[in-house]
């Protein structure tokens, strides 16, 4: 699949402990991050003896969590820089941006300007959450908005991007958990969500997930198509964005088509 990697976002309404063993030998890189009580924390790996170290470490009791967001390689990217999930401050709220697709016109600052969130790697994919962040600056300038604001500018943004190439991506801005998948069926397996709850789950090339919460939690799991094997799976409709509030689907904005003078 291009724009790798595979991945993974887990948001509930309360906290959760989750617990992640990993099958090293056909994962080359990947990253965590993780918001609890409004404290943000990141981990990644890169060779196998990382990947076998942090996989020890999610397999054991983890401190509860309300966001959990996972990126896995199969290949090593060039720096660690590059290794998603991309994590920045926006007013005073930790997102996290993960996403899957080559854009190689991104890079072009004239089209898709991005002020002052200068990227630190070289990855389109670090470029894409740079572009994303300076156009909800724009628009959290007249206040904090509403979900459908904020729907509503995602779902562009989302549709534009599709016009480079197809791509996925998740993003958490601090309030609510935004997924897109691309319009261009076939080219991106499309995201999926699943209502999870409290068990164990088998995902990816011999991966394990475990998720334990309170009866009445609400959680959100939210992946790429198949990864998770024994869950009932909702697919994503192409090109659409779907909005999750509090471990429940929130809202979702359908496809945007963009008119042009081949419509006349």
């Amino acid at each position: 699949m291009k724009g790798l990697p595979q991945i993974l976002t887990i948001y509930a309404s309360s906290p959760i402990t989750v617990k992640l063993e990993i099958n090293s030998s056909t994962v080359k890189a990947l990253g965590v991050n993780t918001i609890s009580e409004m404290n943000h924390q990141r981990w990644t790996a890169q060779n196998q003896q990382e990947v076998d170290a942090l996989s020890a470490l999610f397999g054991a009791q983890m401190q509860p969590v309300e966001i959990f967001s996972l990126a896995l390689y199969d290949e090593i990217p060039p720096e660690p820089v590059d290794i998603q999930p991309f994590s920045r401050p926006m007013k005073g709220r930790h997102c996290f941006f993960t996403q899957q697709g080559e854009l190689p016109e991104i890079h072009d600052r004239n089209l898709y300007a991005i002020g002052d969130h200068w990227p630190v790697g070289c990855t389109d994919q670090e470029r894409a959450f740079c572009v994303l962040l300076e156009r909800t600056l724009t628009l959290w300038h007249e206040g904090r908005p509403d979900h459908e604001s904020r729907l509503a500018l995602i779902s562009d943004y989302g549709a534009r991007l599709d016009r480079l190439g197809a791509h996925n991506f998740s993003y958490w801005d601090g309030d609510f958990l935004f997924a897109y998948s691309s319009k261009r069926e076939g080219e991106q397996e499309p995201l999926c969500f699943y209502q999870a709850q409290s068990g164990n789950y088998s995902f990816g090339d011999g991966h394990q997930l475990s998720i334990e919460a309170e009866p009445d939690t609400k959680i959100a799991l939210i992946c790429n198509s198949e990864l998770i094997s024994n869950a009932e799976a909702n697919p994503i409709p192409a090109g659409t964005v779907a909005c999750y509030k509090s471990g429940k689907l929130l809202d979702r904005c359908e496809p945007i088509a963009f008119w042009s003078a081949e419509d006349e």
